[in-house]
């Protein structure tokens, strides 16, 4: 028997289809020559018959192309076709357009120019100021070496293939549907997770608490803004809710100190005689775990007839608290904390009280002012810190935090939509671990090399360590809240929550994984 060889059906198809093309492609060619030589004309060649007998041969050639299976006479315009200029709008139409382009910009730079006036004549400048050298900045810095990250990216992880050899794809390699669906419910989850009203909830807080906090230049001016800002806009003409009406205060706030301990640095040997002492900035090793008396007099501990709990040291373990970072350095969760209360009167009291008895002084390194409220209208908890920081050399520091969550499920009909794409979304997550599962069998350890799989593996990982980050946020709301029903007078610590949220924005992480995928 004679052996023969039989090409596949998709091999088979594969070459007609790139013969198609590569008919169609010299055919636009020939037509392209032809033209040529009609402008040319016979006076541009040395005899007559020469232009004659170029025309015949082209006419000779486009007849066999004619013929081939894929040159359709209606795939290519004829040549009368394609000198006839295109038919658009009028010339005047350009000056039209030109007009309407600087009337809109200088429209939007009237009222840009009018809504800048209402800051004043320093704050415009510096919005102008700032403005300009983000221009420069975008221009010069950003976008140069955000074009140069791109084009090192895609040379080195996502070469081309060489185009000589290289032909579309067909239709039914692209992407499968089941990809798409999977990136649909990626977005839908991760932007379930945000709310828009966070921004102007975070802008109206700050802007209430922060008046006057910035300049703050020492324990006396903190003071001074405790007992006008802050109270005045922690307690507002409802009981239990902020100045404005709205937002209701979760607990009570309460004031927490760090400090460090007495000669926490060393002194040279030459300035011991002159020097008491050394006071050095905060670090966890040599922070104050000590309780005191009033006045911070170790001997009269048991003797504090205003507020004992002011000079008593509490752990990070009992406040429930976590370590935060400043400005300066990392500052544990302990320290000594005083609760303000839940009206005006007291907290006044208490605030005169600290000042009289100075419980801020040299060995203080950092000054905490944290409180929860809640806006049912949004709802949203927010959790508000004012940080006062100063350093060895007698520096301040101020600047405020805020963190926003929901604690509680959606009040509208979107509350059902969320959970159906994330359960949507964890199916596919079992399916795609699945079919991972089973290419890893094949390949072993080739899987490995490829940085696709690796993607995979990555975004399947990512996927896990959010579902049990999203576990943990659920118990620790739930805690919080009963034990805000329990002890209503008390501080509510959302610190960890709010430390929980920023780990479930993994998912933009995976939109941006997915515009690099070999898939999308």
């Amino acid at each position: 028997t004679e052996n023969t060889w039989h090409p596949k059906p998709e091999l088979a198809v594969r070459g007609l289809w790139k013969d198609s093309v590569y008919r169609r492609c010299l055919y636009l060619q020939l037509e392209h020559v032809e033209r040529e030589l009609q402008l040319l004309g016979p006076q541009g060649f040395l005899h007559h018959h020469s232009h004659a007998q170029a025309l015949r041969q082209l006419h000779v050639l486009k007849g066999h192309l004619w013929g081939q299976p894929g040159t359709p006479a209606l795939a290519y315009p004829s040549t009368s076709r394609v000198s006839k200029s295109p038919r658009g709008l009028p010339w005047w139409c350009v000056l039209v357009g030109w007009l309407l382009v600087a009337t809109t910009s200088g429209v939007a730079a009237f009222f840009t120019m009018l809504y800048g006036l209402h800051y004043g004549r320093v704050s415009s400048l510096k919005w102008l100021i700032s403005m300009a050298v983000s221009f420069v900045e975008s221009v010069f810095i950003t976008q140069p070496l955000k074009v140069l990250g791109f084009a090192a990216f895609f040379a080195l992880v996502l070469k081309r293939e060489d185009d000589e050899e290289t032909l579309p794809l067909f239709p039914g390699h692209l992407s499968s549907p089941a990809y798409l669906a999977f990136l649909w419910m990626l977005l839908l989850v991760a932007y379930g997770q945000r709310d828009p009203n966070a921004y102007h909830f975070h802008r109206h807080l700050e802007r209430s608490f922060s008046q006057g906090f910035s300049p703050v230049l020492g324990f006396r001016g903190f003071f001074e803004w405790a007992n006008t800002t802050l109270v005045k806009n922690l307690y507002g003409h409802h009981p239990g809710f902020v100045t404005d009406g709205n937002s209701k205060l979760v607990g009570s706030a309460h004031i927490r100190q760090v400090r460090v301990r007495e000669s926490s640095c060393a002194v040279a040997q030459q300035l011991q005689d002159s020097l008491d002492g050394c006071h050095g900035p905060y670090s966890l090793g040599i922070e104050d775990l000590v309780d005191y008396g009033e006045g911070w007099n170790a001997s009269a501990y048991n003797n504090s007839n205003g507020f004992p709990q002011a000079w008593r040291y509490q752990s990070q373990s009992q406040r429930r608290g976590y370590p935060m970072w400043g400005k300066l350095t990392l500052y544990g969760g302990g320290g000594y904390v005083v609760p303000l209360g839940t009206d005006h009167q007291s907290a006044s009291r208490i605030l005169q009280y600290l000042f009289d008895n100075s419980w801020l002084d040299a060995l203080t390194r950092a000054v905490f002012v944290e409180f929860t409220v809640y806006n049912a209208n949004v709802n949203l908890f927010c959790t508000v810190t004012l940080t006062l920081e100063t350093s060895g050399l007698g520096t301040f520091f101020s600047h405020v935090t805020l963190q926003s969550l929901r604690l509680y499920p959606f009040t509208d009909g979107w509350h059902p939509f969320v959970v159906a794409a994330e359960l949507t979304y964890f199916l596919f997550l079992f399916y795609y671990m699945v079919v991972q599962g089973k290419l890893m069998r094949k390949q072993k350890w080739g899987y490995f090399c490829s940085k696709w799989n690796l993607l995979e593996v990555a975004i399947i990982l990512a996927s896990w360590s959010a579902l049990v980050v999203f576990v943990k946020r659920t118990i620790l709301a739930d805690r919080d809240l009963q034990r805000y029903r329990e002890h209503r007078d008390e501080y509510v610590v959302t610190s960890l929550l709010s430390l929980a949220l920023p780990c479930l924005s993994f998912y933009p992480c995976h939109k941006e994984a997915f515009r690099a995928s070999s898939r999308i």
